[in-house]
């Protein structure tokens, strides 16, 4: 399962992390969360978006080649922030570096781990009650992603190993296909489904294939050229196939009604009885 790969990868990742020096956020692009309680509370909770770090304005520079290599990673030293938090808000913050903790790694990443076993427990459940049917399947790997995405969610950013961006990036990827696999199989199979499974998920798999693809070369090129753009894509993806699953389903609810009332009007004509089955 690429949950269980990501369980081992984000475990991996810990295991490494834990006891050396911490500066005390995770970067996505400029974007910072806390990695320990003590960042967070010196002005990082909900997150912020750099501006500058140690003196130097990162406007317009590369991440990876410019801000990463200015960041002080020395236990006992400290690195200066000028900070936008959401509501553009500006603020200076110190941030020391000191050993990472378990207790810090609870802290920031506890809460989406957690909520990532959840995720699949309710598709492994689901599956072994109703194995190999289309809709346990679909619900399957609506979870597993969606889990493998949580797990690694601030284990897979920034200036992390290769392994983790690359699981974490195919799982984005992967999220705007698993939706539109969920979308025909509930709250019934789609014809689509029935008859041509195979073609069918093999197409919508390669297009979250294709954008795992994407992403992974964004990060490796620092979002050069149009792939700068990936992240108004990921959003629009992201928003169109919960609105195309809505309506679908909104449409099926209606045929539901539409055909449950029917039956309803027939019976009490023909038979003089309201069916309770």
């Amino acid at each position: 399962s690429v949950y269980v790969l990501g369980v081992v990868l984000v475990s991996a990742s810990a295991l490494e992390r834990v006891g050396r020096p911490d500066v005390g956020f995770t970067m996505d692009g400029l974007s910072l969360s806390p990695s320990r309680r003590d960042a967070a509370d010196s002005g990082l909770r909900g997150g912020a978006r750099m501006l500058h770090v140690n003196g130097f304005d990162v406007a317009g520079q590369s991440v990876r080649a410019e801000v990463w290599p200015r960041l002080v990673r020395e236990a006992g030293k400290t690195n200066e922030l000028v900070v936008e938090k959401p509501g553009r808000a500006v603020s200076e913050i110190s941030i020391p570096v000191r050993d990472l903790r378990w207790g810090d790694v609870v802290y920031a990443e506890g809460g989406a781990v957690a909520l990532g076993a959840l995720f699949f427990m309710v598709g492994a459940v689901t599956f072994a009650l109703r194995p190999w049917a289309v809709e346990s399947w679909a619900l399957l790997s609506l979870c597993s992603v969606a889990a493998g995405f949580l797990t690694m969610l601030l284990s897979g950013v920034g200036p992390a190993k290769p392994v983790y961006v690359i699981y974490f990036r195919s799982m984005v990827g992967l999220l705007a296909a698993v939706p539109i696999h969920a979308g025909l199989a509930f709250p019934v199979a789609h014809p689509w489904l029935l008859r041509g499974r195979r073609r069918v998920l093999t197409g919508i798999y390669a297009l979250g294939l294709l954008h795992a693809a994407a992403q992974i070369t964004a990060w490796a090129t620092d979002y050069a050229g149009w792939l700068r753009y990936i992240g108004i894509i990921d959003t629009s993806l992201l928003l169109a196939v919960p609105l195309a699953f809505h309506e679908r389903s909104a449409g099926n609810d209606w045929i539901y009604f539409d055909s449950l009332a029917w039956v309803v009007r027939s019976s009490v004509l023909h038979y003089g009885v309201f069916p309770l089955h």
